[in-house]
């Protein structure tokens, strides 16, 4: 990058194998119907950016945007995961007994199923 306010992650050709041999992150299929994308950084973002290539984790200032949104999503789908697991466990009931004697219970019980 350059002291350029503006960030363009240019559109680049399905590379046949990882085109640096630290950018595992980068999978060939998201290049495949990649779009120009332009934004204007704050310097201290683009700093950070290029820092983050320097150290060779990243391809390229576009190969960190696609892992950082990976990563949003990824965080989206377990929050919403975790709210609809505690939902259910809500509207499940509560149990008034102590949580040891509910174990035990289960555990018995599949005993049981056993043999």
């Amino acid at each position: 990058m350059t002291d350029n306010p503006h960030f363009t992650p240019r559109k680049t050709p399905t590379p046949r194998c990882s085109p640096h041999p630290l950018a595992g992150n980068a999978k060939m299929e998201d290049n495949r119907a990649m779009t120009e994308l332009s934004k204007i950084l704050p310097p201290d973002l683009e700093s950070w950016i290029e820092t983050r290539v320097a150290e060779g984790r990243f391809f390229d200032a576009g190969d960190y945007l696609r892992e950082l949104v990976r990563r949003d999503r990824a965080e989206v789908q377990d929050t919403e995961w975790v709210r609809q697991l505690v939902t259910e466990g809500l509207a499940s009931g509560i149990v008034d007994r102590d949580p040891s004697d509910v174990i035990e219970e289960i555990i018995s019980a599949r005993r049981a199923r056993r043999g």
